[in-house]
């Protein structure tokens, strides 16, 4: 089973469908900078850009990835985001401001990780993983950040537990086992959601000298 931990790039393009494919790229093979430029001079429409926090703050090669991708020509780039789990949401919150301009991204999606450091992560001994989530959503909807939750089924049942508080929130799913399909048809409601709002569902695929994946937007 390939679980992911981290997504560093989801590339959003149009198809004659008006749906919307993806290619993510993950953190930790070391891409070279051609294949991120052969990326970007494809003929997409979107990117998102994972960046994880740790204790010391935000992962600096996240954050300079970002601005390579802003210096591109892409400023309306989405977040995959891994919160620290174990610092205040408002010092987290202030802390990405401080970092991260708002014209650089339109949304932010958290990641409960639970592949974190020990202090951030979001794993099974974690108490009231639900309300803390919720807290973190909120404080960075305060400051006008628009949010959404990144996760699967397994592991928000599992780790987070039957917390529907949520709901109203847009989905970012990832399967356990990514199906090959481009569609929504093996979803199962969790969490109170009732369909996501993008499907990673192909981790296999080669382009551009490095592995990447898929995902689906309707």
């Amino acid at each position: 089973m390939k679980h992911i931990l981290f997504v560093t790039i989801v590339i959003l393009c149009a198809l004659q469908s008006q749906s919307k494919t993806g290619a993510v790229l993950f953190t930790g093979l070391n891409y070279p900078p051609n294949t991120v430029k052969c990326i970007l001079n494809s003929s997409y429409t979107g990117i998102t850009l994972g960046i994880q926090a740790t204790n010391a703050g935000l992962v600096e090669t996240d954050v300079r990835q970002l601005q390579e991708v802003v210096a591109a020509g892409f400023n309306a780039s989405d977040i995959v985001y891994l919160p620290c789990r174990g610092k205040d949401p408002k010092i987290e919150a202030s802390n990405f401001i401080n970092r991260i301009h708002r014209n650089q991204y339109q949304r932010v999606w958290f990641f409960a990780s639970p592949g974190n450091e020990a202090i951030c992560s979001w794993g099974e001994k974690v108490p009231n993983k639900c309300d803390l989530l919720v807290n973190f959503l909120n404080e960075f909807k305060s400051h006008g950040v628009p949010v959404g939750v990144f996760n699967d089924q397994l592991f928000w049942k599992t780790e987070i537990g039957d917390c529907t508080k949520l709901s109203n929130e847009k989905l970012y799913w990832f399967p356990e086992e990514p199906n090959g399909k481009a569609n929504f048809d093996d979803f199962k409601p969790f969490g109170g959601w009732t369909k996501p709002e993008i499907k990673f569902y192909d981790s296999d695929k080669v382009g551009c000298g490095t592995q990447f994946g898929l995902s689906y937007t309707p």
